[in-house]
């Protein structure tokens, strides 16, 4: 599903909330990820990873 709005809480840094086209909510606490969890993660395909692409953008 595409999200279409991520909002931080103003009260806890680790806290963000996203929602969805589906009309989902999802609240994440990132203070119970692990790092290494969140860097295999925070590419979802070769298209959104660095590499010549990005080092090559004007």
């Amino acid at each position: 599903e595409e999200v279409f709005q991520v909002g931080w809480n103003p009260k806890n840094e680790t806290i963000l909330a996203s929602c969805c086209l589906g009309r989902r909510l999802m609240v994440w606490d990132l203070s119970r990820v692990s790092n290494v969890m969140m860097a295999e993660n925070i590419y979802h395909d070769e298209d959104d990873a660095p590499g010549e692409k990005a080092s090559k953008a004007p």
